[in-house]
């Protein structure tokens, strides 16, 4: 019997032969491998191929559902009717994203525009792009690595907070 050692991110195929008189059985399973992300693996990741800027033109400056959506708030975050999701940001903004959509838009308290986010892709690693409104440029990048853990970067490229099982750290 063999053991070999799959490599870090990748999933491994780890095949044991079981040789008999007669021949060969063969069974076979798969091993899932985790990454660990160092800082710079993660800021790497985060900032490939990002876009720096972004159109704003043909976004509203204002939350056109406004008692709607603070409603929603109140209600557990499901805006009825327009199929939206409102979540709380917790420092009184609130984002809004339709269905399954890529983009949000976070509001202040009043429903002013003041982010968009977009998270382009929804597999892991996960990146959401944050916009400053009006202008459309970046503000930051937030990876997911996992279900676990997170990278918050600013648009600078400095790191801001890394978060793993639900603790985060911000001393960086």
């Amino acid at each position: 019997m063999r053991c070999f050692r799959a490599p870090a991110g990748l999933i491994g195929l780890i095949a044991f032969l079981l040789v008999s008189g007669n021949g060969i059985a063969q069974d076979t399973f798969q091993v899932k491998v985790t990454k660990t992300w160092t800082v710079e693996d993660a800021s790497q990741a985060a900032f490939d191929n990002t876009p720096y800027t972004i159109n704003t033109d043909g976004y509203a400056g204002t939350d056109p559902n406004y008692e709607l959506h603070r409603e929603a708030l109140q209600q557990g975050g499901y805006a009825d009717g327009t199929g939206e999701v409102v979540e709380s940001r917790g420092d009184g903004r609130y984002a809004v994203r339709g269905g399954d959509s890529d983009e949000a838009m976070i509001y202040n308290g009043q429903g002013r525009l003041v982010e968009l986010e977009v998270t382009p892709q929804r597999t892991f690693p996960l990146k959401t792009y944050r916009y400053s409104y009006p202008d459309g440029n970046l503000s930051g990048i937030t990876l997911q690595t996992s279900a676990e853990e997170r990278f918050e970067f600013e648009s600078s490229g400095d790191l801001v907070r890394k978060c793993l099982n639900g603790a985060c750290t911000s001393t960086y």
